[in-house]
């Protein structure tokens, strides 16, 4: 909480700074930021730099991903006594998720100056300052969520800080609830109903389809709660959600997964970024200038998605994933098997090839590899286990292989290798990227990042229903096929669980949505990553050997000492009292 000071002096960096593109010459020296937020250009720049450092804050997956029933880490569980305390539940030295503090507090403190500042900027219209106060209140709404469901009780900032400042008071978290409806219902008034597609200039912008979707997940978030009052709470969660998919309907096109892609088919298509189903997404350019920098040296950061479920092909002999850019990952994520292989019928599109790269390819060739040619499989990942008869046949069909990979096998090291291996994601292709060039600098991805998106938006109204009863169940049931018909997946024929739920949402947003979040709300965590989260597994007997101060993140150990110890550690963690 100290940086907030800093955070603000680096916005009035930032800002000052736009005028470098003029042909005029600009003294800057003598601006501050009581002189240079003089007019409606300058109040536009202190909200896109809201936008802006979204980026940063949406970048930070660990979070949202590790010690979930999805992702893992990368590695050999046999050979290594390694331990990622973010995903295994393992002891923690308290600044694992001060980054994610830090962006969230920097995001709603550019917030805070904007609403302050904006009261006192004049020549500003009347109608423009009443539509950014609503997008800047659903932004503010939107990381407090985060920061409450992540780490519980926190200090509730609303006015700009211009000074540093060291005492808060954590407040409860029914009383931040309070706080992220009061933003969300003040927004929706003045809110368009959605940004036109073909509008790049607003397209990416806070609309009332953001609200909606935010206001159902909030809602049915509450409801498992102790000061929640389910039965209210589950109806405004079907009210809104039906709110938001009037707004941003789900295609039940059959065809609906070929529509949303470019190319669909081929081996480089694309997710398309601007579906009537995406109801906000983080922006980025195809041109790397305008992406920015936030706390890095390099320029040209943007959506590295695409290098976060790959193990390192640029290790092993023959290369990569069909195209250079994929040589490089980030050694972070690793599928679980549930997902790799337990989620999706033969019929599933979303579980295919065109999705799940089985069947991986060289890039190059090698002096080493004489008979390896560009193309040829290098690696192959079958859904399931092979016996010796059926990789003999295998191989004699594909004398390139130089391993077959069986599901059990995907926490082992390669022969001869310190990397281990496991089917690829490829639905973060990124065509914008351009040629690795191996001078250590990673491509950075121009795709935009999908925050929400509609499918989500039914599954959260299925959730609700479950948790009705009363009958209600079949009715997320049809829900539910909604999105298997349009994947052509076998339909759902029983009463929903929540667990149906959660697998479809499992098929559907893999690295979309926040699976810890989701898991945490319908009380499934750790039931569900100890049974598929193999480096959970491996640290932990049971599941009931997993304890519940993990339910929340521990507050920065740092943070508590910059605020002279005013923040209180949640329980289990270092700096508990």
């Amino acid at each position: 909480m100290k940086k907030l000071s800093i955070y603000f002096m680096s916005l009035l960096m930032a800002s000052s700074g736009f005028t470098a593109c003029s042909l005029d010459e600009v003294n800057n020296s003598s601006l501050d930021s009581g002189n240079y937020f003089t007019g409606e250009t300058q109040y536009e720049q202190l909200v896109s730099e809201a936008y802006v450092t979204m980026r940063p804050l949406m970048r930070i997956t660990i979070p949202m991903w590790y010690g979930t029933d999805l992702y893992e880490c990368q590695g050999s569980t046999s050979a290594s006594d390694a331990r990622t305390p973010t995903n295994d539940y393992t002891v923690m030295n308290g600044d694992e998720y001060l980054d994610y503090w830090n962006n969230c507090y920097n995001v709603i403190a550019k917030v805070n100056t904007a609403l302050t500042r904006g009261e006192s900027i004049p020549d500003i219209s009347e109608a423009t300052k009443k539509l950014r106060t609503a997008e800047l209140k659903a932004l503010r709404a939107f990381c407090y969520f985060n920061l409450v469901e992540n780490f519980g009780k926190v200090p509730v900032v609303l006015t700009e800080s211009s000074e540093a400042i060291y005492n808060f008071t954590q407040e409860s978290e029914e009383t931040i609830y309070t706080q992220i409806l009061q933003d969300l219902n003040d927004a929706i008034n003045d809110l368009p109903d959605n940004a036109n597609n073909s509008d790049t200039k607003n397209f990416g912008r806070v609309t009332k389809g953001f609200v909606y979707h935010m206001l159902a997940k909030v809602y049915l978030t509450r409801s498992y709660k102790s000061f929640g009052n389910k039965t209210e709470d589950l109806k405004s969660t079907i009210t809104y959600a039906d709110k938001a998919l009037a707004l941003h309907p789900v295609s039940t096109d059959p065809k609906a997964w070929e529509i949303m892609f470019d190319d669909f088919g081929s081996e480089h298509s694309t997710f398309k970024q601007d579906t009537p189903e995406i109801i906000f997404s983080i922006r980025y350019s195809t041109n790397q200038t305008y992406n920015g920098s936030w706390g890095t040296e390099d320029p040209t950061w943007g959506n590295n998605l695409y290098q976060e479920f790959k193990f390192e092909l640029e290790k092993l002999p023959c290369g990569s994933v069909k195209v250079g850019p994929y040589w490089r990952c980030q050694y972070t994520y690793q599928p679980t098997t549930l997902y790799l292989n337990e989620l999706f019928d033969e019929h599933d599109v979303r579980g295919s090839e065109q999705f799940l790269q089985r069947e991986i390819t060289a890039a190059e060739t090698s002096e080493d590899y004489p008979n390896i040619n560009v193309g040829d499989v290098i690696i192959y990942c079958p859904r399931t286990a092979l016996t010796e008869a059926e990789k003999a046949a295998y191989k004699a069909q594909h004398p390139s292989v130089l391993w077959i990979i069986d599901p059990n096998q995907y926490h082992e090291y390669l022969n001869g290798t310190i990397y281990n291996g496991f089917p690829i994601v490829w639905k973060f292709f990124d065509s914008g990227i351009q040629e690795y060039t191996n001078d250590q600098r990673d491509p950075k991805g121009t795709r935009d990042t999908y925050v929400f998106r509609s499918a989500e938006t039914l599954l959260l109204k299925a959730e609700a229903l479950v948790q009705q009863g009363n009958g209600s169940s079949m009715d997320a049931t049809t829900l539910i096929n909604q999105l298997r018909d349009r994947a052509g997946a076998d339909r759902l024929t029983t009463a929903a669980t929540i667990d149906d739920v959660l697998d479809e949402s499992a098929r559907e947003l893999f690295g979309e949505a926040n699976r810890w979040m989701d898991l945490k709300r319908t009380g499934k965590l750790f039931e569900r990553a100890w049974k598929y989260n193999a480096w959970i597994q491996k640290h932990h007997s049971s599941v009931s050997d997993i304890s519940d101060i993990y339910l929340l993140r521990p507050i920065p150990i740092s943070e508590i000492s910059y605020s002279n110890y005013s923040l209180i550690q949640n329980p289990g963690f270092p700096g508990a009292k």
